[in-house]
């Protein structure tokens, strides 16, 4: 249509938590900010400080939201937040708490990487959720509630998780199962694509 502006949407992880620091599998374990990752949220405030935002929607969980809070200081004016379950943390099942090192030491490295990116690994027990499974729960309110209000001209703030906004990432850019471990997810770093009806654009802030 006419007139009708691009969107942008800003994809932002949420940032460092005490279990990142440490090396542990979140999930959906609700976990707070390291002290770095409060830095973290301070310094993409100041970098997304001037971008005019209509909609910031976070994670329901507590790092995501206090990332936005906290790069929220560093705006002047007033913006539509909405707190999303369906943009909480992949579940991580048993995993949850453990860290990546011990995990790599008894069940090898491969396996360890084959439950973070792997679009089908089964994780122990038949616990938590498949990556999969986690795209089944995030991409249809993605597709109903957030790209129509793109198409729009609406500029949208996702602050969540590695997982849930990797699955974002690859369903914009149509990325194949093999190139999961490609978009890595680096904490308070936003990724930006400009969106129209037409094409999907990644672009820099």
């Amino acid at each position: 249509m006419a007139g009708v502006k691009d969107g942008l949407l800003v994809l932002l992880r949420h940032g460092e938590s005490t279990w990142n620091a440490e090396g542990r599998f979140a999930g959906s374990t609700d976990v707070a900010l390291s002290e770095k990752g409060r830095v973290q949220a301070h310094a993409a405030g100041a970098r997304l400080k001037g971008l005019e935002l209509d909609l910031v929607c976070t994670s329901s969980l507590l790092r995501a939201i206090h990332t936005w809070e906290i790069l929220s200081a560093h705006r002047s004016s007033t913006t539509v937040v909405m707190a999303l379950d369906w943009l909480r943390e992949r579940d991580f099942g048993l995993l949850e708490g453990e860290k990546k090192s011990d995990l790599a030491a008894r069940y090898g490295a491969e396996q360890v990487e084959k439950w973070r990116f792997g679009w089908k690994e089964a994780l122990p027990k038949g616990s938590g959720e498949t990556f999969v499974q986690m795209r089944r729960r995030v991409l249809p309110p993605f597709e109903q509630d957030i790209l129509p209000r793109l198409h729009k001209g609406s500029n949208i703030l996702l602050v969540a998780h590695g997982q849930v906004l990797r699955s974002i990432a690859m369903h914009l850019e149509n990325a194949r199962a093999s190139e999961a471990k490609d978009y890595s997810m680096d904490n308070a770093s936003p990724l930006a694509y400009r969106i129209n009806r037409q094409e999907v654009e990644c672009i820099s802030l």
